[in-house]
């Protein structure tokens, strides 16, 4: 039993925060002691909606110099990239707005998309991410059951 508690907090994730890999998040402590949670289940907790939205604020739109995009469209589908695919996210607007393809968010990158075609930029960006899950089906087929679903979440935003 002690194996099976221990397999089931590799895998638990709230909110699609994930134990493994944020062990130390404030939020767990709360989660912890509402448990037995269902499956799905958000608890109805201030406190712990603030732990939400500081956590995805501080490790997700702030590296993503979400603030300082001029258009909010962009920023909220770079943003859902970023939480989803990390560095590749950055990487993928790089390309898109012709800035240095290093990963990092910096001052040179946010110039370019600030100074782009903001239509054009989403419209590519959109593209460029298809793209990139396509590719991770390409490189390990089993990941094709979720392709359709991955997709689905990119026309999601327009």
């Amino acid at each position: 039993m002690a194996m099976f508690k221990e397999a089931i907090s590799l895998v638990e994730t709230y909110c699609g925060i994930s134990r493994k890999n944020w062990p130390t998040w404030r939020g767990w402590v709360i989660i912890d002691k509402a448990k037995p949670l269902k499956y799905n289940q958000i608890l109805k907790d201030k406190h712990l909606a603030d732990l939400i939205e500081v956590f995805y604020y501080e490790h997700f739109w702030k590296p993503i110099l979400g603030d300082k995009i001029n258009d909010q469209r962009i920023a909220c589908f770079l943003f859902d990239f970023y939480v989803n695919s990390g560095y590749h996210a950055i990487k993928a607007i790089q390309r898109v707005v012709k800035a240095k393809d290093d990963g990092i968010m910096g001052a040179q990158t946010l110039a370019a998309i600030n100074s782009a075609d903001p239509v054009a930029v989403f419209a590519e960006l959109k593209s460029a991410r298809a793209k990139f899950l396509k590719d991770i089906v390409i490189r390990n087929p089993n990941q094709e059951k979720f392709l359709e679903g991955w997709i689905n979440r990119v026309n999601s935003f327009y």
